[in-house]
């Protein structure tokens, strides 16, 4: 008997001394809002984390078309010309985005925790820019508040950069 102890005790004691070595898990998605984007939107595209501000409570993510290699790469069509890179915290979205020479594109929302977002926009399309909605030159303003289900959250599946 006195054998079968030592031994269960050695047991547990390598297994409390792998379980303390174990780093934590690894976080593979986030819940994410941008106006527009609906949970289909978001599972067609992946995300990366750039910085995290703890003090701010801010986590900025740059977004991707996945792999197009890879074994079951979604259908994605990110049609920016320039990063996309967003910044996003408790109560704040934030995306700025410049391609020189041709269109800057600016978007900050407030959140209401997931029920609600006020967001304002600002877009402007230099000389010769088509979009297929807008022709520059031009610029666009607007305002609107989301709510219900116009508020919709995605979950942004991290991975890293193609």
């Amino acid at each position: 008997m006195l054998g079968l102890t030592s031994t269960l005790l050695a047991l547990l004691a390598v297994n409390s001394v792998a379980y303390a070595e174990q780093e934590p898990p690894t976080i593979t998605t986030a819940p994410i809002y941008l106006p527009y984007y609906n949970k289909e939107s978001w599972s067609l595209v992946r995300g990366s984390i750039i910085s995290s501000d703890e003090q701010a409570h801010e986590t900025t993510y740059t977004i991707f078309c996945p792999d197009p290699n890879g074994s079951t790469p979604p259908e994605c069509d990110l049609s920016l010309e320039f990063p996309f890179i967003l910044v996003e915290g408790p109560d704040t979205v934030r995306f700025h985005g410049i391609h020189p020479s041709r269109l800057t594109a600016n978007l900050e929302c407030s959140l209401q925790g997931t029920t609600e977002a006020t967001c304002s926009g600002y877009s402007s399309f230099d000389e010769g820019y088509n979009d297929g909605v807008h022709t520059g030159p031009t610029e666009v303003v607007w305002k609107s508040t989301f709510t219900g289900e116009e508020a919709e959250w995605g979950i942004l599946t991290l991975s890293l950069l193609p």
